[in-house]
Order: C-alpha cells, then sequence, then structure tokens
C-alpha cells in the first residue's frame, strides 16, 4: 500500500500537513479481459489507449507492488493522464446497473490512482523496506530486479533503496529501515559505492538485533538512515551511530 502525505508551506511557522491522504493499493491486478477494461473509456480513443496501458502495466502487479515505474521511458501513460481517465472511473463506480462493470471500475480506480501515486517526485519518503535475499525470490521478480536494478539486485531490501530514490526530487530526503549487512557485505559493494557517490547522506545508526519490541530473536540486524538525493562533494559529513553492542530497545 501506498501512503502520501499532501504538506503545504506557511511562511510564518513552517511546513504544515494539509488533512487530507492519498492511499492506493500497487499490488492490485486488472480483473477481466482488456476488452473489458477498454469499454470503460467508451468511444474515447485516447481513454482507451489509456486503460490498455494500465493494464498492460499493472499486469504483474501481485509481485512487483511498488516496484512498478509507470513513469519509466516504456511505460510512460502518455496516451491518457490520471486526471483525463478519473472521470470515467467515477462513472463506472456509479453505475448500479452492471455490477461486474462497476467492480472492473473499483480496480481501475485504484490502479489509476495507484500509477499517479507512483509516477511522482516528491520531497520526502520514508518507509521499512522488505526483505528477501536474491535466492528466495521468484524468478519473475529476481529477472525484474537484475534488469531494472543491476546495482542493488542481491536483496529486495537494497533494490526498494534504489526504486525510493527514483521517487525523490533533487534534493529530497529519504529515511529507512533496511537490513545492516549492506554496509559491509562484498556483494553490496557495488550498490554501496554507487549510493555513497550519489547521495549525500546525513547519518548512519546500526541498531543491531533486538532493536524493535514486535520483531525477536537475533536474525534481523536493523539499521535506520538517512540521506539527500543530491550529489556530495568533498566537504561532505555523516553522522555515525552504533549500538549494536547495547540491550533492550529502551537502552538501544
Amino acid at each position: 500500500a501506498l501512503a502520501m502525505a499532501a504538506w503545504t508551506f506557511n511562511g510564518n511557522s513552517g511546513y504544515r500537513e494539509r488533512p487530507e491522504m492519498n492511499l492506493a493499493c500497487s499490488g492490485l491486478a486488472p480483473e477481466g479481459d482488456l476488452e473489458d477494461w477498454e469499454t470503460l473509456a467508451g468511444d474515447d480513443q485516447r481513454r482507451r489507449n489509456g486503460m490498455r496501458r494500465l493494464y498492460e502495466i499493472f499486469q504483474d502487479a501481485p509481485t512487483l507492488g511498488s516496484l512498478i515505474d509507470p513513469s519509466a521511458p516504456e511505460n510512460r501513460l502518455d496516451t491518457a493522464t490520471f486526471e483525463e481517465l478519473e472521470p470515467l472511473l467515477v462513472e463506472a463506480l456509479t453505475n448500479k446497473e452492471e455490477v461486474e462493470e462497476t467492480e472492473r471500475g473499483v480496480v481501475a480506480f485504484g490502479i489509476a490512482r495507484a500509477a499517479e501515486l507512483l509516477s511522482t517526485e516528491y520531497h520526502f519518503v520514508t518507509t521499512n523496506v522488505p526483505y528477501l535475499g536474491r535466492g528466495k525470490q521468484s524468478d519473475e521478480l529476481m529477472q525484474f530486479c537484475e534488469t531494472n536494478y543491476p546495482k542493488a539486485k542481491t536483496d529486495l531490501a537494497t533494490v526498494f533503496i534504489d526504486r525510493c530514490r527514483s521517487f525523490l526530487e533533487e534534493e529530497g530526503m529519504f529515511s529507512a529501515v533496511t537490513p545492516q549487512n549492506w554496509l559491509f557485505q562484498g556483494q553490496y559493494q557495488t550498490a554501496r559505492e554507487h549510493w555513497l557517490k550519489s547521495e549525500s547522506w546525513s547519518f548512519i545508526a546500526r541498531l543491531g538485533a533486538g532493536a524493535f519490541n514486535t520483531i525477536s530473536g537475533e536474525v534481523v540486524k536493523a539499521m535506520l538512515f538517512n540521506f539527500k538525493h543530491l550529489r556530495p562533494d568533498s566537504h561532505s559529513e555523516f553522522a555515525w551511530l552504533n549500538v549494536s553492542n547495547e540491550s533492550g530497545v529502551r537502552q538501544k
């Protein structure tokens, strides 16, 4: 699921959050045949093309989720924008005569909203990335990461770091919880060097095992980090904190 908050700037008090939240599920795949989707657009060829492209892009959504990038050159929705598709989707949602068409409209509306959010650049992105080593990935996911994120393909966690970088506008900020192994293991060297050269790091905090009450055991050794989407210069610095040897969540 995606959750994007909207912010406005007040010259007197700084940033404040507007009372709105944009939500969309990025794991929904289109249901029904392509022709059924196109009929939601009526006779408008531009909108029909837009519905067809959404259908194609999100076929693998249950596997790829928010790794899907509708703004990628091969996925550009030049045929119709979300603003153009939204009215016909809303109309489909209010059509009570055909239940199946209404259900297609619900899914189509959600996918179109996800496509819009996944195509937008943001000031700030924060997440707890998913963890899954390359050897445990499905063939489809493994091939996608190989093709689209060759430097970060070793783990889904590092792939998502790269994906989140693409969400950022220039000087946007990224904060995340990830496993800490990519900081020092050899198979992550290419990704590590690339990010150190391309991003302005703010801090790294190695938490080690037992950093969260909801995660037990010694398997997950987590870290927190933050960087600005801006190439560093020779004077760039970042803070480093290591509490791996501290015992218990409160002490860490």
